[in-house]
């Protein structure tokens, strides 16, 4: 079965690598961190809050762009050879 997430090259993920990424975790509108309506992930196009979840749902931003969990621990691998560390907000 294919992926339905896209493939993107290493100057892809490399390019994203390039930014401050910060880790950012919030609990529905509470946190002043919260992500506006509608942002997705840059890396694959898939909203960053889902609606009516209620749950802490880390995610990185780097003030413009948001990406998921997932697409950080892929760039993470893709660029640094390992997997990411949940210890710090930056990379």
């Amino acid at each position: 079965m294919a992926s339905v997430r896209p493939e993107h090259d290493d100057a892809f993920w490399e390019a994203l690598a390039d930014r401050d990424w910060r880790r950012v975790r919030w609990r529905r509108s509470r946190s002043p961190d919260v992500p506006p309506e509608g942002a997705v992930c840059a890396a694959y196009g898939t909203p960053i809050h889902r609606r009516g979840t209620y749950y802490v749902r880390p995610a990185y931003t780097d003030g413009t762009d948001w990406l998921s969990q997932q697409a950080y621990d892929t760039m993470v691998r893709k660029t640094r050879g390992r997997r990411a560390s949940r210890r710090s907000g930056t990379r």
